[in-house]
Formats: structure tokens, C-alpha cells, sequence
């Protein structure tokens, strides 16, 4: 090869080198068989600029194969292209056929084996090229090209006889190929591909599972992306990263886009959530994408369930319309009257009764005759069932949540309400309950005039309040305590109706006693939960009075409601305010604590952690509540003990949806106890100095020019 060194100089030295913004790396990929095998090509070659698949060899026609238009008329002449791609094919098999021949395998059709390279030369930003090439035989890699020696290097012991024959007939002119050649073609292909190599093509993705006897495995398919770079990983419950033990590779696909699969083995825990988390360069922020589990299985069972039923109630009604007297105006006996005008005052919602059913209530409300209420809501579940499926239920982009907070007083307490009810849809604070004015205070504007007027207000917002009440009286009469002045018991409820995205609805509902949670609603079950054993009783009181009116209330009316404050809160809750963050620390006997305060912010999710030299996570050992302030806005204070080292930093980091990137806020030591030092030195030197002028200023004389000189020496300065 030695002979013809010069020539192939002279050649590769005919272009010039282009410096374009950015790194820019040109790769060949070349694979070779030592015999023929159906289906495969003998000899393939492969071209990329950066992760663009560009171009091909294809044997049988002895040229290349363009795929990116732009390339169709700027290159070489057929005979140019042939000329030189049947020398890369000559120059490879010279080198398999040495690579058999060491390592005594033969070349025949019965012993097929694998040649393959992989050369890429890159242009820097700066200006400076870096190049390698690397050599596997069968599947195993054996040497590398060292760019900055210029000398192929034996990765396995087997490879050292080869490696000296390559630097002695291909070292040098390998150089030349990736520093001349290679550099000279991807800055001519760059000017052609600029248009494809800027495309960004965002990812697609799909969540799956599988079982096995080893256990159940998730699997993150995420494909059509383009650049090649990606990062994709599993996330448990939102924060914990779940590592893959099995290295995913990044495929390319046939349009030139790129694949890749993430898999992990969980353990299913009860009440585990589990996301795919995807960085690509194409898209603004993460992609998250959560995996629910098939829940196929029930929908065979309720699909026909739901279907009976519906069949069943139009015959009903078609029975009862038949049965029914001519001229008659509704279909109820005098106490389904009754229960129906308790259900209208306890329920009261224009919105949620068509025009029909108010006509028919007020026309004959004067003859209805009064009823008592024993306070088992069981018996009227079949009318406020048949209220409440009159509504119809608005599906929203995204999931929304409706909230109500409810705290209440055995007893009244200076500054405190005895009686308390907070609304939420998501974390924006709508509304509350005001018990002196018995009717709800709507701190957004914009709901309004979606107000039901003050009457309707104070009634389904008084029997809410009446409901609670006995809820909190059986509690106290169950645990045999005392409703008196001295003895305060806080009684508190969060109940909740989530719209998700796909039109299914879930709620809950959690009951506290004296900051301690009693039960639970389990919404699927239908049932009041004892989360204590002391809470069984209760539990099971409210299972026979409240546990199917609750569901229709989450089911129906809540989500109604929902529904109805969406349109009008669209602009606040679609607001970002970025947070506010202060850094301090406070020392203690048992050492120093740094303190980070965010504050300001919204919506409610946010993300707070203290890093250790910019690297190292302090975790917290006490749990960080987020709170809300008076302006719908939210707070959280998160605090780590830390050991003071010299020259170590702590930094502040906090994410939020109001934030393009992570801001962090790094905590500075005070150096009051320096100042305490300086200040006061200072300040003397600034007495003294004031002194001495004072001084000075006395002891001087005034020349007959106006000018002052010292009194104790005189010096005559002559020429």
C-alpha cells in the first residue's frame, strides 16, 4: 500500500475543509461475509451524516444509493462512484481474507463468518477533527484505530499479529482517509442535508405489561423519533426511578427515524403508580407517559351488567306509563311526594332538574302532605338515584378534580369557626361556607353569575352542615366523649370527584376525628372503610344510613358541579405563577439546619430539594407539607441538618410548571460574626483619621496666598 501513498494524498488533498456551526460526524458502516448467504448481501455499506442514514452501496449495481433527494444530481459520475466503492470492497476483502487466514478459518460455503468496521470522522465546532475506526470479527471486537497515533490497537491477545501487519500496510493511509477524505465528504454532504439534519421528529409512545412465572414486567415502547438521542426511564409513584437490568439499544427504523424499548420487573403494590418518562430533544418538556392496568376483565362483567339493567328500566317505564290513569300528572303516591320535596330542599339545584320536574313540584307542592325524616337516607336512594341521573356529565381535556374540605367544631372556639367548608376544582380555592351569613363566599369573579340564588344556597349548604353535624355527634356519643364548652373535638372530611381525561369517573372520601383518620370511602366497593379498629362501629352505622347516598353525591352531583365550574375557571386554572424562594439556616445544640422557603406559587405541584455541591441530594428527615396562602397561591419550607465543611456549597433547587428550567437558589454562610470585627475597626479608623485632619488643621498657617503649611519645618525648593 506503501506505493500508491502519495497518489491517494494528491487526491484526498484536492478538497478543502468547510467549518460549519456545530459537531458534525460523518460514520461508513461496513459489513462482510466470507461466503454467500440467502437473503443477506455479501457486501454491505452504510453511510450517515450524525444520526441521518444517507446512503448505501448496493452490490449488484456496483454504485450508491442516495435516499435523501438532495443528493440525486451533486456527486460523482457513475464511473467515479464505481471506481471507488469497488476499492473499499477490494481493500476489506484483503483484510477478512487476512483475519481467516490467521485465526484458521476457512472462507468456504460450509464456514460463513462476519467482517464488519465502524469509521467515522468528526468536525468540531472549534475546527479540530477526531476520527477511530473499530473491527470486529464474528460478533467480537478485536482492533481500534487510535486517531491521535495514528496505529491500530490490539484489543484481544489473538489480535496482535494482525495489528502489526495493518500499521505496517494500512496505518498511514488510514490516516489520510478519515482526516482528508472523510472530512472532505461530510462538509460537501452538509450544505445538501442541512434542511434534514435540523428535522425534529417528536417520539411516539406505548406503555405495555407481561407476565411471567418470574413475575410481571412493564414495557416503554418509544418509536418515529428523530434525532437519534433520547432518554427514556421508568418512574414509581412520581419520583422513584426504576433501573432497567437489561442495557434497551436505540434501532433505527426503515423512514430513517429511530426505536427504542425500555423494560423493568415491578412487584404490583397496591396503590403504585407507575410512568414513562421521555427526554427528547424534539419535545418542549418531559413526556410522561403513566401505565394503567387492562382492566378488560371488569368491563366484560359490567358491560352486560349495565345493559340489563337499561333494559329493565325501559320496561319499567314502559309498564308504568301503560298502567298509569289518564289525565294524571305524575306517576307518585303522596309519600314518594313527600320524600321528593325533602330530597328538592336538601338537593336543591335548578341546574340538576329539567323544567318538567320543577313545573310538577310546584303545581301540586300546596297538597302535598308534611312527612317526618327518621334520618335513614336509604329509603329515599331510589328518588335522589333518579335526580341526580338527570344531569348529564361534560368530559374536560385532562383530568380535573372537585374538593370539598369540611371542618367542624363540637364546640365553639374563640377565632376559630365552629363550622367550615372549602371548594376546590384541582388547587385552585373557589369558594368556602361562611356559617355567619349561611351562604357560600365565591372568591373568583367569574362564577358570579353562575351563583343559584342565596335561598338555594342556604339550603343544600344548610343540610350539608345538618349532615356533618350527626356525623360528628355519632363520633362523639361512639368514643364517649362530651359535646360540652370543655371538651373541643375537631370532626373533618375530604371528599373528592375526579373527570379523567377519558371520560371515566373515580372519587373518595377520607374522615378524620381529632387529627386522627377514622375511614376511608372506597368508591369502587361502595363502602365506609374503618382505617382503626375503634372506627368499626361507625364504619358500619354509615354503611346502613349514608354509604349509596355518598356514592350518588361523588357520582353525581359532585362531578355535575364540576362540569358546571370548568368553563367559567378555565383562565385561572390555566394560570403559572412562578415561586419565590429564601434560604437560611438556624443553629441548634444538635447542629446547624438550612431552610429553604418557596413560596408564591402555582399551581399546587411542586418540587424541592437541597443539593450538595451541586450534585449530592440532601433528603429531609421530616415530610414537607405543601401549604395554601389567601391568595389561592401555595408554600412549602423544606429543612436538612447539615455538618458545615470547608469548601463545601448547598444549593436550593426547585421545579415547577411555571419554570423553563430548574431555578437554584444557593445558600451563602452569613458572616455576621466578620462584621462584627470589621465594622468596628473601620469606624475607629474613621475617627482617627477625622482626628488627625482636625489636628492638622489647627496646627497649619495661612500663606499670603491663601494656602496653609506645616508650622514645624519650612522647605525652599530652588532651581
Amino acid at each position: 500500500m506503501a506505493g500508491i501513498l502519495p497518489l491517494v494524498f494528491l487526491i484526498f488533498s484536492l478538497g478543502t475543509s468547510v467549518v460549519y456551526s456545530g459537531s458534525h460526524t460523518l460514520k461508513l458502516y461496513i459489513t462482510k461475509l466470507t461466503a454467500p448467504y440467502p437473503g443477506l448481501p455479501d457486501y454491505l455499506h452504510m453511510a450517515y451524516v450524525d444520526d441521518l442514514r444517507y446512503a448505501r452501496y448496493n452490490k449488484e449495481i456496483n454504485r450508491c444509493e442516495y435516499w435523501i433527494p438532495a443528493l440525486g444530481a451533486k456527486w460523482e459520475p457513475m464511473t467515479m462512484q464505481k471506481n471507488y466503492m469497488h476499492n473499499f470492497e477490494i481493500s476489506h476483502h484483503q483484510k477478512t481474507k487476512l483475519l481467516t487466514d490467521l485465526y484458521n478459518k476457512t472462507s468456504g460455503k460450509d464456514a460463513i463468518h462476519v467482517y464488519q468496521t465502524k469509521s467515522a470522522c468528526e468536525m468540531h465546532e472549534d475546527g479540530t477533527i477526531t476520527a477511530y475506526q473499530e473491527v470486529a470479527f464474528d460478533g467480537k471486537e478485536l482492533i481500534a484505530y487510535d486517531y491521535q497515533t495514528g496505529t491500530f490497537i490490539p484489543t484481544t491477545p489473538e489480535a496482535q499479529i494482525v495489528a502489526q501487519i495493518w500499521n505496517k500496510n494500512y496505518a498511514k493511509i488510514e490516516k489520510i482517509f478519515l482526516e482528508k477524505f472523510c472530512t472532505n465528504r461530510l462538509s460537501k454532504y452538509l450544505n445538501a442535508l442541512a434542511s434534514d439534519l435540523e428535522k425534529l421528529v417528536p417520539p411516539k409512545v406505548k406503555v405495555s405489561s407481561s407476565e411471567s412465572e418470574s413475575g410481571t414486567k412493564l414495557h416503554c415502547r418509544v418509536y418515529g423519533f428523530y434525532p437519534r438521542d433520547v432518554e427514556v426511564k421508568w418512574i414509581k409513584n412520581g419520583r422513584d426511578e426504576i433501573h432497567s437490568e437489561e442495557a434497551a439499544q436505540i434501532l433505527p427504523n426503515p423512514d430513517g427515524t429511530y426505536q427504542i424499548r425500555v423494560s423493568v420487573g415491578v412487584t404490583p403494590e397496591g396503590g403504585a403508580t407507575y410512568s414513562c418518562h421521555i427526554d427528547h430533544s424534539s419535545l418542549e418538556k418531559t413526556l410522561v407517559v403513566p401505565f394503567e392496568y387492562n382492566n378488560r376483565s371488569i368491563l366484560y362483567i359490567i358491560i352486560p351488567i349495565c345493559a340489563a339493567l337499561l333494559l329493565l328500566m325501559i320496561g319499567l317505564g314502559l309498564f308504568l306509563f301503560k298502567k298509569g290513569k289518564k289525565g294524571s300528572l305524575f306517576l307518585f303516591s303522596a309519600q314518594q311526594l313527600c320524600l321528593r320535596r325533602l330530597l328538592l330542599s336538601h338537593w336543591r339545584d335548578h341546574v340538576t332538574l329539567p323544567n318538567q320536574w320543577k313545573r310538577l313540584t310546584h303545581k301540586n307542592e300546596t297538597n302535598i302532605p308534611l312527612c317526618e325524616y327518621n334520618g335513614n337516607m336509604a329509603g329515599i336512594l331510589p328518588l335522589v338515584c333518579l335526580i341526580f341521573s338527570l344531569g348529564t356529565s361534560v368530559v374536560y381535556s385532562g383530568s380535573h378534580t372537585l374538593r370539598f374540605h369540611v371542618t367542624k367544631l363540637t364546640a365553639p372556639y374563640p377565632g376559630f369557626p365552629d363550622y367550615m367548608l372549602l371548594a376546590y376544582v384541582d388547587d385552585l380555592r373557589f369558594a368556602r361556607y361562611n356559617n355567619e351569613l349561611n351562604r357560600c363566599e365565591f372568591w373568583i369573579p367569574a362564577l358570579g353569575a353562575l351563583n343559584e340564588r342565596i335561598t338555594k344556597q342556604k339550603n343544600y349548604t344548610h343540610n350539608f352542615k345538618i349532615s356533618h353535624h350527626q356525623k360528628t355527634k355519632l363520633l362523639t356519643d361512639l368514643y364517649n366523649k362530651t359535646s360540652g364548652k370543655d371538651a373541643i373535638h375537631v370532626y373533618q372530611t375530604k371528599s373528592a370527584c375526579v373527570m379523567h381525561e377519558d371520560g371515566t369517573i373515580s372519587a373518595y372520601q377520607e374522615v378524620a376525628f381529632n387529627g386522627k383518620e377514622l375511614i376511608a370511602y372506597d368508591y369502587q366497593m361502595g363502602t365506609f372503610i374503618p382505617t382503626t379498629p375503634e372506627a368499626q362501629v361507625a364504619a358500619q352505622v354509615w354503611n346502613e344510613d349514608y354509604a349509596k347516598i355518598e356514592k350518588v353525591f361523588l357520582e353525581n352531583f359532585c362531578t355535575h358541579r364540576l362540569s358546571w365550574y370548568l368553563p367559567a375557571l378555565a383562565s385561572h386554572l390555566e394560570k403559572l405563577v412562578p415561586p419565590k424562594v429564601k434560604v437560611s439556616i438556624s443553629e441548634s445544640d444538635s447542629g446547624a439546619e438550612l431552610h429553604c422557603r418557596v413560596y408564591g406559587f402555582y399551581p399546587r405541584d411542586v418540587e424541592v430539594k437541597w443539593i450538595k455541591n451541586g450534585r449530592d441530594e440532601i433528603h429531609s428527615e421530616e415530610a414537607a407539607q405543601i401549604l395554601p396562602n389567601p391568595d389561592g397561591t401555595y408554600q412549602i419550607r423544606v429543612s436538612v441538618g447539615v455538618t458545615p465543611e470547608g469548601g463545601a456549597t448547598y444549593s436550593c433547587h426547585v421545579e415547577h410548571s411555571s419554570l423553563e428550567k430548574t431555578l437554584v437558589v444557593p445558600f451563602e454562610y452569613n458572616n455576621r460574626s466578620i462584621l462584627y470585627i470589621i465594622i468596628p475597626i473601620c469606624g475607629a479608623l474613621l475617627l482617627l483619621m477625622i482626628g488627625l485632619g482636625l489636628f492638622l488643621f489647627k496646627k497649619g498657617k495661612k500663606d499670603p496666598n491663601g494656602s496653609y503649611q506645616s508650622g514645624s519645618t519650612e522647605t525652599d525648593i530652588e532651581n
